[in-house]
């Protein structure tokens, strides 16, 4: 009996395939940050130098199996999880915060913290695996710049879904920083 609970079968894969629809990110990514921010310092830093690197970080396949990614999404969510790793601040960690903060534009960070256009441009028009790249090297970069808080949804939609209007929003949110930053040295001058 237990052993047929355990088995997989197609249907059951198709069922968790559609559960990490959109609709879901707004649960599972800040139960995931939240999970994240916890973890000692050791599996911190494994999630931060890569989730699958070696036989892979036991963090990583912890969370896997309490979301029951299905195997196809492990290095989507790899990448995502990473990403927010590397967001959480180095650290005692009964003072850390999870990153999730919705009312924080991603585009809006990554213009705080100097973000190029030119980077900004080849992360939204990158395919999926260079994508995921890119989006780890653009965390690194808001980590360094002490910005540490964001919409991680917006995040967790460019790296799992290729989403052309988390695509969009981005952009926005970051051509609206500069223009609110512009209109701010005027009126300051």
């Amino acid at each position: 009996m237990a052993k047929e609970s355990n088995q997989v079968t197609h249907e059951s894969v198709e069922q968790l395939k559609r559960r990490f629809k959109e609709s879901d990110l707004h649960t599972i990514v800040p139960s995931i940050a939240k999970s994240i921010s916890v973890l000692s310092p050791g599996l911190l830093a494994e999630l931060r130098r890569g989730p699958l690197d070696g036989g892979g970080s036991a963090a990583f396949w912890r969370l896997m199996a309490k979301f029951q990614v299905p195997k196809d999404l492990e290095r989507k969510w790899a990448g995502l999880i990473q990403s927010i790793a590397i967001l959480i601040p180095k650290g005692d960690r009964s003072e850390r915060k999870s990153p999730h903060n919705p009312t924080v534009g991603l585009g809006t960070v990554l213009y705080q913290a100097n973000f190029s256009e030119l980077r900004l441009a080849r992360l939204l028009s990158a395919r999926q695996d260079m994508r995921i790249e890119l989006t780890i090297r653009a965390c690194r970069r808001l980590a360094a710049s002490n910005c540490h808080q964001l919409n991680l949804i917006t995040l967790a939609k460019l790296v799992l879904f290729n989403d052309e209007e988390a695509e969009y929003r981005v952009a926005r949110e970051y051509y609206r920083a500069e223009i609110r930053e512009s209109a701010k040295n005027e009126t300051s001058k």
